[in-house]
């Protein structure tokens, strides 16, 4: 393994290194090399100036972060790199996403329909139900720019259940939003019309709602995650009834 070398000192790789593999699949490895202090900020230097900077021994490993630990007169600086070795595919997903769906207990207050459509009595209730929610791990080249997997969530009419109400007596009806019926239509189960709403009843809708979009860089790549959850919202008829139809 070589040296590195600042002017005529040196910042001495120290032995010990090994490849491992993270939580998120990616190639992880990290350098620790020791120097004298004094030396230290030209060390750094060579790292602020070159953010892709590649390991010298696995060239798909690019840097990540770096530490530092000062003793006096000499200083370790333990240097991170993440890659993913080989292609990706034409998306610049590195690795197969990671789904984990949990069912996670939801509020919504919903108005309660009177004997004409789209007249509220003033009337509210308080529904408790439990709802699916999948987060989505992935690793993809480049800075993302929008969410990779918006909408994605394995969802079924048993899926949401009602588990608690607080509020005047009446029936709860639940149709389903447009991603509900693009997840239908895709599965071959496409129904001929969804209903616009119930008389003498409460009303919600049905949809996948993204509450998390993050990521963080990791070398060259960037760590995603995505959170889709199914919620209840109110029927809003003022907005057109023409929405709610396939």
């Amino acid at each position: 393994m070589s040296t590195t070398y600042v002017g005529t000192n040196t910042f001495a790789l120290q032995p010990g290194s090994q490849l491992t593999v993270d939580a998120w699949g990616m190639d992880t490895l990290v350098r620790k090399y020791k120097g004298k202090t004094s030396l230290l900020a030209a060390f750094l230097a060579t790292y602020a100036k070159n953010r892709a900077k590649v390991d010298s021994e696995y060239n798909w490993l690019s840097h990540q972060s770096h530490s530092v630990d000062i003793d006096r007169a000499y200083a370790t600086v333990s240097v991170q790199f993440k890659g993913i070795q080989g292609s990706t595919n034409s998306s610049g997903i590195g690795l197969p996403p990671v789904r984990e769906t949990v069912l996670k207990t939801q509020e919504v207050q919903l108005q309660y329909i009177g004997d004409v459509l789209g007249t509220s009595t003033g009337a509210v209730a308080n529904i408790t139900y439990v709802a699916p929610s999948t987060t989505i791990r992935y690793v993809r080249r480049g800075r993302p720019k929008k969410q990779s997997f918006k909408g994605d969530l394995e969802l079924t009419e048993e899926a949401i259940s009602i588990v608690a109400r607080n509020g005047f007596p009446g029936s709860i009806q639940l149709f389903a939003g447009a991603t509900w019926r693009r997840e239908l239509k895709d599965s071959g189960s496409r129904p001929s019309l969804v209903p616009v709403g119930t008389v003498q009843s409460y009303n919600g809708v049905i949809e996948v709602i993204t509450t998390q979009f993050s990521f963080t860089p990791a070398g060259l790549w960037y760590q995603c995650v995505e959170v889709n959850e199914a919620r209840i919202v109110p029927l809003d008829l003022a907005n057109g009834l023409i929405n709610f139809f396939v």
